[in-house]
């Protein structure tokens, strides 16, 4: 039976509190109504999904205190088969991402990219976890209307930072 609780769900697995609060900003311009959850390990991920969250989307980093690479990929989507996973990393290697696609990620971030490309790629996922529908890649173009809001110059500089792998 489908739930009623229309609020979208987003699990945000990343070690860095501050990159989490940033992209719990990103979820609440988004949509406003949405709950963020964050996780710093996949040990407290998985807690979450114990204690009966169930997640509409999940961000997840690839360097994790307790686990690395694939590992947290496969964790989740054994647990959550249906929700989508975007791996959001500083990692660039191509056979990574390669193998990152085959393990049913939706989509793959590069923390290194612009702030205006992660924010971008995060908002065609959460919609599509909405409803719509968005492909593979965070290079792809929006095809959505409406007015988006802007990050101040602070929350730029921030998200600009984490980017580049500073604390």
């Amino acid at each position: 039976m489908p739930s009623l609780n229309l609020r979208k769900k987003v699990l945000v697995v990343e070690d860095h509190p501050l990159f989490v609060q940033a992209i719990g900003e990103i979820v609440s311009r988004i949509d406003a109504a949405a709950e963020v959850q964050g996780a710093h390990t996949l040990a407290d991920a998985l807690a979450y999904l114990n204690r009966g969250g169930k997640p509409d989307l999940v961000l997840l980093d690839l360097n994790l205190p307790d686990v690395s690479g694939l590992e947290g990929v496969t964790a989740l989507r054994s647990r959550l088969p249906e929700v989508p996973i975007v791996v959001i990393s500083a990692m660039d290697d191509p056979d990574r991402l390669r193998e990152l696609e085959q393990s049913g990620i939706r989509r793959f971030v590069s923390k290194s990219a612009r702030p205006a490309e992660i924010i971008e790629s995060i908002r065609q996922v959460f919609r599509a976890a909405k409803g719509g529908s968005a492909g593979h890649g965070a290079g792809q173009p929006a095809q959505e209307e409406g007015k988006r809001m802007p990050l101040s110059q602070p929350q730029y500089e921030v998200l600009r930072e984490m980017a580049t792998g500073k604390a």
